[in-house]
């Protein structure tokens, strides 16, 4: 508060502009000053100073002009008052009751001026929270956890279209996990005039109808939890319906249920189950008429018939269906995907990657025990190590579609056959429309899945009697 030194008694001020009643010349060399208590003629002034007598516990002190309490003492000066001064009580005091002095419950509310509209809000925010502008401060824990790790990109990324207007544009909306932003990219479509690329650059997306010049709170905007097949998504005021999401995003979204309840089949069957219970017979005796072979199968379009005609009107949301189709799907050996395979040749081509040769060596020396398949993170850090020059989205693609035994190790022959573009080549003509975009063609398409209703209606656990009826 004060550097050592003697304290006056009193304060002894002058205002601004009022002469000093002794004034004194500084006549010494150096920078030496004539100071108050110098025997010099004329700039002696007497002051009183503050001596150890006149301190005690409880006690104020004047501090330049602030009072000052002492409440308690160190035990050296305890010792040294006990034995020149013989006090002996130094029992402490409480610290003064003073409106001022105490703790404010809740911290003063900082009222933002209008966002002038240049960078982002949150940056505009942070400089005006504080006297000296500091960088705003990021969620690390969320940014730790939630930032790519190896093939886990932890980007959540759907198929998009207009609500009105050009129906034929295709976009791509990208959900970073990481930092809760938003990118939208558009699909190159042929012969429609627009040539795709960037629509939006990644940033925080704020919800529409929200006044962001004077606000003083942030205003709300887009999460995870806004983003599934069939919702609305406002954006500059282009309204976006989703109607697709890839495989990654559902599959994450499944394995945190928790925070994504549309893909919580569990809930989804508490929702439906009291409606499909009045009509339990008539929901059975439909599966088993679309039932065609008697293996408990039905396909999907006469599956999802059946359930739109027993539940009300727009019961089930789009991404709600998707999780029950997904969940009860049979399983189905799919036909390598061309398409896929084209295009993972093409950058190969366009990147000269000339080192099968190298990646086989490289594969069969980390196959100790030479049985011909490896896991999953193995040959991931085979293909990784060269490098193999395909983005780290199309690799986990291609990691996908290759084939495992029952452990779950992928057989690397079968990647070698895939990635080989020099002697066995994938010659099927593809249109240039962005890694981003054909990552969605390795989805299979629905109408050809087909359902076990059997295990439907077990899960549903509404009757017992009646599931003999259909065993």
């Amino acid at each position: 508060m004060i550097k050592r030194q003697r304290l006056p008694k009193e304060e002894v001020s002058v205002e601004l502009g009022a002469p000093d009643q002794l004034p004194i010349l500084n006549v010494m060399k150096g920078r030496q000053l004539l100071k108050d208590a110098s025997p010099a003629d004329g700039a002696f002034r007497r002051v009183d100073y503050v001596r150890d007598k006149e301190l005690a516990i409880g006690a104020t002190v004047s501090v330049f002009g602030r009072p000052v309490v002492l409440v308690s003492c160190d035990k050296f000066t305890q010792k040294y008052f006990n034995d020149r001064y013989r006090i002996e009580d130094f029992s402490p005091l409480n610290y003064p009751d003073d409106e001022a002095r105490r703790p404010a419950k809740y911290p003063p509310r900082i009222h933002l001026p209008p966002y002038n509209g240049f960078g982002s809000y949150e940056d505009s925010a942070a400089n005006c929270k504080s006297f000296k502008m500091k960088e705003r401060q990021k969620d690390l824990t969320q940014f730790l956890t939630k930032d790519r790790q190896g093939n886990e990109s932890h980007v959540l990324r759907f198929a998009a279209k207009l609500k009105e207007g050009c129906e034929i544009r295709k976009f791509i909306i990208s959900y970073y996990l990481s930092d809760d932003t938003v990118s939208i990219f558009e699909i190159f479509s042929p012969n429609t005039g627009y040539k795709g690329g960037k629509f939006l650059e990644r940033c925080t997306l704020f919800k529409p109808n929200q006044d962001l010049i004077n606000v003083d709170s942030t205003p709300a905007s887009y999460n995870a939890g806004d983003f599934y097949i069939g919702a609305k998504i406002v954006v500059n005021r282009f309204e976006f319906i989703i109607h697709e999401a890839d495989d990654y995003a559902l599959t994450y979204m499944e394995k945190n249920c928790h925070e994504f309840p549309l893909s919580n089949s569990k809930l989804i069957l508490n929702k439906i189950r009291p409606h499909l219970g009045l009509r339990y017979k008539e929901l059975v005796s439909a599966l088993m008429e679309n039932d065609d072979h008697g293996q408990g199968v039905v396909a999907v379009r006469h599956f999802r018939d059946i359930l739109e005609h027993l539940l009300p009107d727009e019961f089930l949301t789009e991404h709600e269906f998707e999780t029950l189709l997904r969940r009860y799907a049979v399983p189905e050996n799919q036909p390598p995907d061309l398409h896929l395979r084209s295009k993972v040749h093409s950058l190969l081509r366009r990147q000269l990657f000339k080192d099968m040769d190298l990646l086989k060596i490289e594969l069969h020396e980390r196959d100790h025990a030479k049985t011909g398949y490896l896991s999953r993170k193995n040959a991931w850090a085979a293909c990784r190590s060269l490098p193999v020059p395909l983005p780290v989205d199309v690799l986990a693609t291609v990691f996908d579609r290759i084939k495992m035994n029952s452990e779950g190790q992928i057989d690397y022959n079968d990647l070698l056959w895939y990635l080989d573009c020099e002697n066995q080549p994938a010659n099927l003509e593809i249109q240039n429309e962005g890694s981003i975009g054909f990552l969605f063609k390795k989805m299979p398409k629905k109408s050809k899945n087909d359902l076990s209703y059997k295990t439907f209606i077990a899960e549903l656990d509404l009757d017992d009697d009646h599931l003999n009826q259909i065993s």
